[in-house]
């Protein structure tokens, strides 16, 4: 794909394999992180140290990035050069070559990074809350795996990954900037005519199941900000009525951030769904006084419950559809918003015309939608609820919020 730019100077080239975290194999979560990140040290006939040059050389800025459901390489150059930058790409990306000694000590520095400490208490509290929500299924780990995980990863590993997901076919190259179509069809095919094509792997999973009832985990955090998170299996980003789950989300979150005010300024509330390719979770996180906490939550649930029962406003779902409608416009102003919308209608195949009638759309969903959704999707009796702080100070308010629930330590 081409975005004719004449009057930018440079051009960015985005390179998308529709597969990522989704993918890692059993036990060695973060394994489509580190195939990645190891496309950096070394590929077609280059030594890191090469590559190191050539970027100088060309002025190439180069990020990789891996989601759940995709590998994006973007390079940024700031001469006109699509030849030297598709020539790396297909060098990094098409035939890495995964050195051994490069392999142990990319392993070693992950290792260690990940072993110094843990992430960022929310982070902390919603990876266990989707550890106990997702279980074995592929979301109940970290995208970017564990110390754990990471350390059980073989460089045969790296191969079969790269064999199996790097495909051909299995990818998207968009191509932004001064240039001609006809020039990024003849370079691509001298660079990436070789590039294999092969079985596109499907993602067969078995649906997860959600939890009986209300789950508790409370980690002891003494002197820490009490904070929580309500994580439960929500939607894919396939779904046909995808639109009206998102108008409902945010009409969601706004009324959870008014349900926390009678509380005070000094209690914050978040929620947001993870929409991927597969069913992704629906979370809701809250930083409070300890004192506050567990009557925070019990709003919150209570909120998500009112949902749950299809009783929602409709002036608040008119002005959660201007939000989605702003938040979608900020998204395509840059160069980067743009490429992610294409690319995502690739991926998740959202249609061609997906953009063009995407305002349309959202004004088209109604209350009653928005209704249809909140109770599809919205769980609150099937959800993990992980807390952490001064755990005499808590837990005993959490556990009373526990409906025929059990608590976790």
């Amino acid at each position: 794909m081409l975005i004719e730019s004449p009057s930018t100077d440079g051009l960015r080239l985005h390179l998308r394999v529709n597969s990522g975290a989704l993918f890692d194999l059993a036990g060695k979560g973060g394994l489509a992180d580190f195939t990645a990140g190891m496309l950096l040290k070394g590929g077609g006939g280059l030594a890191a140290k090469n590559i190191e040059e050539i970027v100088e050389h060309y002025g190439i800025r180069i990020s990789i990035k891996v989601t759940w459901d995709s590998t994006d390489v973007v390079m940024i150059s700031s001469s006109n050069d699509i030849e030297a930058m598709l020539d790396l790409c297909a060098r990094l990306v098409v035939s890495p070559s995964f050195e051994q000694a490069e392999f142990d000590a990319f392993k070693r520095t992950r290792v260690e990074s990940l072993k110094k400490g843990p992430p960022a208490a929310p982070e902390v509290l919603k990876e266990r809350a989707l550890a106990v929500l997702f279980g074995a299924y592929p979301f109940g780990h970290p995208e970017g795996g564990t110390a754990e995980s990471l350390s059980k990863i073989e460089r045969t590993d790296l191969s079969y990954y790269h064999d199996r997901f790097y495909l051909a076919n299995n990818s998207e190259l968009l191509i932004t900037g001064n240039t001609t179509l006809e020039e990024i069809v003849r370079i691509s095919r001298a660079k990436l005519g070789a590039w294999k094509k092969g079985a596109i792997v499907p993602a067969t999973f078995r649906t997860p199941e959600p939890p009986a009832d209300l789950k508790l985990i409370v980690s002891d955090s003494p002197g820490a900000a009490a904070q929580a998170v309500v994580a439960q299996i929500g939607f894919s980003r396939r779904v046909p009525d995808y639109l009206a789950a998102a108008v409902m989300i945010e009409a969601l979150a706004a009324s959870n951030k008014q349900a926390a005010v009678s509380f005070g300024s000094e209690v914050s509330v978040h929620t947001e769904a993870e929409a991927r390719y597969l069913a992704g979770p629906i979370l809701t996180s809250v930083q409070a006084p300890p004192d506050k906490l567990a009557a925070a939550m019990d709003a919150i649930l209570k909120n998500l419950r009112t949902f749950k029962n299809g009783q929602l406003d409709s002036q608040a779902i008119e002005s959660a559809k201007q939000r989605v409608l702003d938040s979608f416009l900020r998204g395509v102003q840059s160069a980067a918003g743009v490429e992610d919308a294409l690319l995502d209608i690739e991926l998740y195949g959202l249609g061609r015309d997906y953009l063009l009638h995407f305002e349309e759309r959202v004004n088209a969903v109604t209350p009653a939608d928005c209704v249809k959704s909140a109770q599809k999707y919205v769980a609150p009796a099937s959800s993990v609820l992980a807390a952490a702080g001064a755990v005499r100070e808590i837990e005993p308010a959490l556990k009373k919020l526990l409906t025929g629930g059990s608590a976790l330590h």
